[in-house]
């Protein structure tokens, strides 16, 4: 059995800091890294998708920057039970509820992200009721007492396999980009409506309606059913991998049960780009209801597609439209039910809008199968990961 060291010994363990208001965030800086964040980070944008802090504000709010291949982790809230692990691509600013493992020249970052992915901190959390780890037992932790020349050696294999992951990652964000630039070479920029298309609000168009107040009382409710959080919905992309069950009444789950080809739109985030991300509902849960945080839209089919609509407003004009129609309330930007009714978009003929679907459902079939590859590159990598930390590498 290879021989453990404590984990604070090799590098420095500690925490983030407080989050500035949303109205000191900047264009510029340096990125600011939130518990949030890592799902994203993980899967489909880079820090530079991040919010930043310019150097004035991190003065005055005394935050630290952390240096590149600092290893970040959730170390409380339901986040820390989830245990995400990233290691920094650039230096950045941390919330308070991740932990910190800053490099020492000990220890390989690498080999310790890819020994944590394995490992996760996640078993060190007491009460999973209320998820927390501490510092000092983050800090106790054993971890294989290595040369660091040996950690390189199998971070090495381990990066060259993982390499191919990242790789079918880029190009997955490629073919996004691709359906960005046809979105705008047949409908033109939202904003400027360059082909002069009718405008029409979207109350017009289809039906607006919130979800269900999330409470503790819900649970002496009889009837459960699959809820979607705003977790689970980003720019016209789900993500189903946690989802939770809520329960409610006959007349709720007649009220927020979703259908095939619902416009699923967020309600509000601390971050003002995130407002009103957007993705359609594809129905691959049965009896499923949405959060109140989530604003279903049901369009009129035979007016305007839920696949036009979504990327329409997830296009940058759309955000500017979503955030100027944003409200900030308890430091969170909302937009409400109402806002999103008075909406105004362009219409092009159905005809054209369901060219665009045609195109994205094609896209569609190719990324499923690079998909299906990626899941095999991860299968392959979770084979040596498992093997190279047995020794048998």
């Amino acid at each position: 059995m290879t021989k453990t060291i404590p984990l604070g010994e090799v590098v420095h363990v500690s925490a983030g800091q407080p989050a500035p208001k949303p109205s000191e965030m900047s264009d510029d800086g340096h990125p600011f890294i939130r518990a949030g964040s890592l799902e994203r980070l993980l899967h489909s944008s880079t820090e530079d998708d991040c919010e930043k802090i310019g150097a004035s504000v991190a003065k005055y709010r005394r935050l630290k920057l952390y240096p590149k291949d600092t290893v970040v982790f959730a170390k409380s809230g339901m986040s820390a039970k989830i245990g995400r692990i990233y290691r920094l691509r650039q230096p950045s600013y941390v919330v308070s509820h991740l932990a910190t493992l800053v490099p020492t020249g000990k220890y390989d970052p690498s080999f310790l992200t890819h020994w944590l992915r394995r490992n996760s901190p996640s078993r060190l959390i007491h009460d999973h009721s209320y998820p927390s780890i501490r510092i000092s037992e983050i800090s106790g932790l054993g971890v294989p007492d290595l040369q660091i020349g040996e950690q390189r050696r199998i971070a090495d294999i381990l990066d060259k396999t993982d390499v191919i992951r990242r790789e079918i990652k880029v190009c997955l964000n490629l073919a996004n980009r691709f359906l960005q630039s046809t979105f705008l070479k047949l409908f033109g920029d939202p904003v400027n409506n360059p082909r002069g298309w009718p405008i029409a609000p979207v109350n017009n168009l289809g039906v607006v309606q919130s979800g269900l107040q999330v409470s503790r009382k819900r649970n002496t409710l009889p009837m459960r059913r699959p809820y979607l959080r705003v977790a689970n919905v980003f720019r016209d992309e789900l993500i189903l991998s946690e989802i939770k069950e809520i329960g409610l009444t006959k007349a709720e789950f007649s009220r927020t049960k979703l259908q095939f080809g619902d416009v699923l739109i967020v309600e509000g985030h601390g971050n003002p780009n995130e407002i009103g991300r957007t993705c359609v509902w594809d129905g691959s849960i049965s009896g499923c209801v949405h959060q109140n945080h989530l604003i279903r839209f049901r369009p009129d089919r035979n007016v305007v597609s839920p696949i036009y609509l979504s990327r329409l407003l997830n296009s940058q004009g759309g955000r500017l439209q979503l955030i100027a129609a944003a409200r900030t309330t308890s430091g969170l930007n909302t937009i409400s039910t109402t806002k999103v009714r008075e909406l105004r978009i362009p219409l092009p003929p159905i005809e054209e809008q369901h060219e665009f679907e045609r195109f994205v459902a094609a896209q569609k079939q190719i990324v499923t199968q690079v998909r299906r590859a990626r899941a095999e590159a991860a299968r392959l990598f979770s084979s040596l990961s498992q093997g190279a930390f047995r020794g048998e590498l």
